[in-house]
């Protein structure tokens, strides 16, 4: 019977002391395994974290877009409502000259 030996395993070996070396190479690398599993479910979860938070600021963010973007609105409609004024006035202005000028005139 051929062994498939390991580069850790001696070559003069015996199938017991293999498989006793082979136990503990098996057993080595489930507990490394589980090490990394462990280590990349906390990587998981600090991600995850971090995505709620930013989540959390983003939110934040469009709030305070939406609220400038009705500030930037409110001000168009008081520019718009100031230009009317200057226009009125500038008609009103306007009239009172042509007025003044018929009185004089006559």
């Amino acid at each position: 019977v051929d062994y498939e030996v390991s580069r850790d395993c001696p070559a003069w070996a015996q199938p017991a002391e293999l498989h006793g070396i082979l136990t503990a190479q098996l057993q080595a690398a489930r507990a490394n395994f589980a090490r990394r599993e462990e280590e990349l479910l906390a990587d998981c979860d600090r991600w995850r974290s971090l995505a709620r938070s930013l989540e959390a600021d983003m939110a934040v963010v469009r709030q305070d877009a939406a609220e400038a973007e009705a500030a930037f609105d409110a001000e168009g409609r008081r520019a718009e409502e100031a230009e009317a004024e200057v226009e009125e006035l500038r008609l009103e202005i306007g009239r009172a000259r042509r007025e003044a000028a018929e009185r004089l005139a006559a």
